[in-house]
């Protein structure tokens, strides 16, 4: 009993230890440099485009939403994304920018007026995640959509709101299936014993 009672209380130690660690952690992103855009700037509308393809703008008929764009003649058209910049916010804009060659001639808002200086939003390049090598980005529970969540408990342990986290149910139907087949065709384990198994 006393055996019993110390060994649930080493394992609470290391589960605790084992999710309050590292592995939640996040990586570090690499970012490539933010394209700064500018009158007399050596770069040429197909130079943008690209940048723009890159980034994961949309080539659209008429750019209203963050992230879409719209090339003709020498001019460029774009709804720039917002982004949290090292040295502040940079709020989307509706932008035209002419070219003549291999240059950008002219950069003004919509309103007309000349815009000194734009940024467009760094790409990211990579993650630095040298323990685990992955990448991850943790959510609460309020930001995944219902739907998913109901789906899992559907798919995966549809008795998960009635167990402490063994089900002796789902292991006897599982064991009964797998003795009619003669194989391994079916999983006994709740939500629960799968996130152990796994950690």
């Amino acid at each position: 009993m006393v055996a019993g009672i110390g060994f649930i209380l080493i394992l609470d130690v290391v589960v605790r230890q084992k999710f309050s660690g590292t592995k939640w952690s996040l990586p570090s992103h690499v970012y490539s440099r933010a394209l700064e855009l500018y009158e007399g700037l050596s770069l040429s509308q197909s130079q943008l485009v690209w940048e723009l393809d890159q980034l994961g703008y949309r080539s659209v008929q008429n750019p209203a939403s963050p992230g879409q764009y719209r090339a003709s003649g020498r001019e460029v058209v774009i709804k720039t994304r917002p982004f949290q910049f090292w040295d502040g916010a940079e709020p989307s804009r509706h932008l035209r920018l002419r070219f003549s060659g291999e240059q950008l001639r002219s950069v003004r808002a919509d309103n007309g007026k000349h815009a000194a200086l734009v940024r467009l939003e760094p790409m990211r390049i990579g993650g630095i995640y040298p323990d685990h090598r992955e990448d991850r980005e943790p959510v609460t529970l309020e930001k995944v959509p219902p739907y998913l969540v109901e789906s899992l408990i559907a798919v995966e342990d549809r008795q998960f709101y009635r167990h402490h986290g063994v089900s002796l149910r789902g292991i006897g139907r599982a064991l009964l299936g797998n003795v009619r087949s003669g194989a391994v065709t079916q999983g006994g384990s709740t939500l629960t014993q799968q996130l152990v198994k796994n950690f």
